[in-house]
This record gives C-alpha cells, structure tokens and sequence, in this order.
C-alpha cells in the first residue's frame, strides 16, 4: 500500500537508539485495522480476517504494551498469538489478538465521536480523549430522526393487507442483499454531500481517565493535573506545564487530522487547527495554515527532547 494507505503508526521505542528492541502498530486500510511488526521479524502480523474488531481511531504503546480505541471508546489491548499451524507463504506465524478493555458504547449519535486519541500523562495515567465534530444537540438531532424513521417504515409495513404482506416477503427474500446495499450506497452519498460541501471543524473535547492497573472503566475527568496535551495526525503527547510556561495549562492543542474532505475541496486546506481549554471550555488558535500550505498533508507536533525535573 502507499503511504495514504496508513492512517498511522506509532513506535515503542526509538529505533536509533534501540535498533533491535523496537516495535509498531500501524493502522491502515479503509477498514481501519491494525498490523504489527517487531525488530527483527520477516512479516507484519496481522487479525485474522473474521476478527469483529476494526475502525480503530488512535493506538498506544502503554506500560509495554499496545492498545487501541475505535470511535465508540472501545478500547482493546493487543497481543500475539502463535497460529496452531504455521501458515504457508510469505506470512508471520503470528496474528493479532484483541483483548476487550472497555466496552464499544452502543450505536448512537450520541455514543459516537469525531475522532478518539490514547494519551499517556506525565504521571504515568492513561486517557482517552474524545474530539467532536458535531453537538450533543445535533447527535440528539440525529438519533430521534433515525428512531422517527423506523417508527414510520414499522407503521406503512404493518398498515398494508396481508396479501400485500405476502407479495412484500417474497420480494423482500429475493432482494434484501442487494437493497441494503443500495440503502448504505444512498446514505453514504447523502453523507459525503454534506462533508465535502464544508470543512470539518472541532465543537469539543471529553477526557476520560482508565483506571489503572485494572483498566476496567473509564471516568470522566474535568482537569489535566497542569498538563499540556498535544493531538493530531501523529503520536499524542502529553507535557508538564512547566516546560511549556507561555502555553496555558490544561489546555489541548489539536491539529487537523480529518484529511478525506481535502482531497475533495482543497480550497479549505488545514482549518481545523487550534486549542481548546478544558477548565473554561474556550477555543482558541495557535497556528494559521499561509494560502501555500492549502493542499499538503495535516501538520504534525515535533517534541524536543528534554527531561522531567
């Protein structure tokens, strides 16, 4: 795949400095999923194709291991496993396995976010950051319309006489597969109307905090402890305040990482760029892509090295 194919990816450690120790989860691919590669192996390794898991939105390489959350806060820990017999051809002889951290949120507007980052603090704790791209008003909106829909799809069907019932069952079995198909094809249309017609912009943020070591839940949490964190396209980061004494504390800083709109209206370029305050809940900016830079990939965060006092 080319590297448009990888959303991202992210390193346990430095290569540089442990060439023979290293490791990365990539996620890429139109389904979103995950592969993983270890100095030294021959092949990526890779879920199996039956795997139920995918769509996910950011991975992490946390106390050792990776995890990864999707866009309704499921959050997995992934591992290899052996495969009991070693596959032919030029493949690992490991897949990927998923095991469940936090619960995938049920299906709804309400549920579902822009965007989902692991961040890992400066203290050692493990959040989850979510970022919208709508309101709770509108995801609100969105679930009575869907719930509206059903109600009048259930009313017409049962409104009709029982031969017309039958007639319907026997062309609903025929051409169920091919309608879905062409329903999910409408909708999708009708969605990427909407997206393309207008840039992404970012409305809020919710921080949620694992609970450590059990990592069994999640809570919500109203302050970074003075920290800085630092999202986007690449690696989250988190950095103590007091390196960083121009920049307001429990602040995050966010770059533009919804790409697909660009490719189709370019005009827009990186507009999504700015900071958000999660004491107040006030947005602000601090950097403005020139006209130039209209068309190029999202920026990314550089972080200097430096040591915690």
């Amino acid at each position: 795949m080319d590297e448009y194919g990888v959303i991202k990816a992210v390193l346990s450690k430095d290569p540089n400095e442990f060439p023979n120790d290293f490791e990365v989860i990539a996620i890429y691919g139109g389904m979103q999923t995950l592969a993983h590669y270890k100095s030294g192996d021959q092949f990526w390794s890779y879920p199996k194709p039956t795997t139920e898991i995918h769509c996910f939105a950011d991975v992490i390489f946390y106390k050792g291991m990776p995890y990864a959350v999707n866009l309704y806060s499921w959050i997995v820990r992934v591992y290899l496993k052996r495969f009991k017999q070693n596959p032919t051809g030029n493949s690992s002889p490991c897949f990927l396995r998923y095991k469940t951290i936090c619960k995938r949120l049920p299906r709804s507007s309400c549920n579902y976010s822009g965007n989902a980052y692991l961040v890992e603090t400066c203290k050692g704790e493990l959040l989850n950051v979510r970022r919208d791209y709508i309101t709770e008003e509108r995801k609100i909106a969105r679930d009575v319309e869907a719930l509206a829909d059903m109600i009048r799809v259930q009313a017409e069907y049962e409104a009709r006489t029982q031969e017309e019932h039958d007639e319907i069952r026997q062309r609903i079995e025929r051409e169920s597969e091919n309608q879905n198909v062409e329903d999910y094809e409408i909708r999708a249309s009708q969605v990427s109307e909407v997206l393309f017609d207008e840039p992404h912009l970012n409305v809020n943020f919710t921080v949620f905090k694992l609970d450590y070591p059990l990592l069994r839940g999640q809570k919500s949490t109203e302050t970074l402890n003075g920290e800085i964190l630092f999202i986007g396209d690449n690696h989250s980061v988190s950095v103590p305040s007091s390196r960083c004494p121009n920049l307001p504390p429990n602040s995050i800083y966010y770059t533009d990482d919804y790409i697909d709109i660009y490719r189709h209206n370019i005009q827009f370029g990186s507009c999504d760029t700015g900071l958000f305050n999660i004491d107040n809940k006030n947005f602000g900016k601090h950097f403005i892509p020139s006209f130039s830079a209209k068309g190029m990939p999202p920026p990314i965060f550089v972080v200097p090295r430096y040591r915690i006092k």
